[in-house]
């Protein structure tokens, strides 16, 4: 087919991980203040349900880090300066705040873990090899939401290893790969954790946290990016074209899944067909709002003043989740709990100022260091500044119909 190569951007994606930052935030400050008075009609039940805000982030991440590895490894003809770069340049983006956010979180609110030098390996250990996801002892014992990085950097692992497989495969076949092995993985995690008790945290979502677990995610995000870099048929080549159907359908997908999900909410994880099946119907929800995201172009949109907070929201937005807890226990020893409103308004506040600070003072000079070390990874990096780990604003080319 004729056509003509533009380079794709993606700004408004930033809209979409500010949202779920929100989402993550608000979902805490409810489970922890125990408030009962919030969210209980539309739209705000959404934050009742905040948990899903991390399902957002991966579909964002299977569709920025396919994009990623595609242009890399198109743009670069040895190959294994292609996974060094793309392995510096995942790695500079999430490993120095990780870091820097688990060291103080363990000093702060976790010193248990420095109980004997056994127990300091194991838990410090794992965090800083990403291994915390192996053993439910050590999933959460350090600031407990970074749980989604060691499967966010299994996801690298992986797609650098694909990346090849990948610039020839089409947006179906990944479907058709990735469906029936999230199904399966979590399968297994019901089989699994069915029975076992609960502690230290759910054995059953202790099995689903795992790459396979939410390949769903990560495969409806990768062939989004399929499909924009143009490894589609012709309907879905346009699919980033028509905002406000793929808008529009997000919402009744997502609208679906939560008639579904309210009524089977407090028995989720006794209930195989939820666990096996249900998150596949808000990946498909997500993956359809961040194509609509896509198609939301116009500087004149993304400039308005009521614009532009949200897209920053997005840029550190993977600072305010890895801060925000510690913010709410902050806030829960200065006796804000019995105020739920405040503690929002507050935990909010809070999270994005040290997101902010720990952005400008710590990570954006992090990725300007990998950017001197690894030209080619740099360049990426600076690229790609939000939660989850690459931001929206990278560009590939891509062969658009005319």
């Amino acid at each position: 087919m004729g056509g003509k190569e533009r380079p794709l951007f993606f700004p408004a994606l930033d809209i979409v991980r500010g949202f779920a930052a929100v989402t993550v935030v608000m979902y805490h400050v409810i489970e922890y203040t125990k408030w009962s008075g919030f969210g209980m009609t539309w739209p705000f039940v959404w934050f009742r349900y905040g948990w899903m805000g991390v399902d957002i982030f991966f579909v964002l991440s299977g569709f920025v880090i396919t994009l990623a590895a595609l242009r890399g490894y198109a743009g670069t003809a040895n190959k294994a300066t292609f996974r060094k770069q793309f392995a510096i340049a995942r790695l500079a983006r999430i490993v120095p705040l990780h870091y820097l956010t688990c060291a103080v979180y363990a000093a702060a609110f976790a010193r248990y873990v420095f109980a004997s030098a056994r127990t300091a390996a194991s838990h410090i250990g794992s965090h800083a090899l990403f291994l915390h996801n192996l053993s439910p002892a050590t999933l959460s014992s350090i600031n407990g939401v970074n749980w989604s990085l060691a499967v966010e950097l299994e996801l690298y692992v992986l797609i650098a290893l694909l990346a090849g497989p990948l610039t020839r495969a089409r947006p179906g076949a990944v479907l058709a790969c990735a469906l029936p092995v999230a199904w399966t993985a979590r399968a297994f995690a019901f089989a699994g954790g069915r029975g076992r008790p609960p502690a230290p945290v759910h054995i059953t979502w202790y099995l689903t946290t795992n790459v396979f677990a939410n390949a769903d995610f990560f495969g409806v995000g990768a062939a989004l990016a399929l499909v924009a870099t143009s490894r589609a048929s012709t309907w879905a080549r346009r699919l980033f074209d028509w905002p406000l159907a793929c808008a529009t359908l997000s919402l009744a997908v997502l609208v679906a899944a939560f008639r579904v999900l309210a009524p089977r909410a407090g028995a989720y994880w006794d209930l195989w067909p939820m666990v096996v099946f249900f998150r596949t119907l808000t990946a498909v929800g997500w993956g359809l709002a961040i194509a609509a995201a896509c198609g939301v172009t116009s500087p004149r949109v993304l400039n308005h003043p009521l614009v532009v907070p949200l897209t920053y929201s997005g840029k550190v937005s993977y600072g305010v989740y890895l801060w925000h807890m510690m913010v709410v226990l902050m806030l829960q020893k200065a006796g804000t709990f019995a105020r739920p409103g405040l503690t929002a308004i507050l935990a909010l506040a809070g999270s994005f100022a040290a997101a902010s600070l720990s952005w400008h003072l710590f990570e954006e000079p992090c990725l300007k260091a990998a950017r001197r070390w690894a030209p080619g990874a740099g360049a990426r990096a600076k690229a790609e500044p939000g939660l989850p780990q690459v931001a929206a604003g990278g560009a590939i080319k891509a062969h658009r119909a005319a």
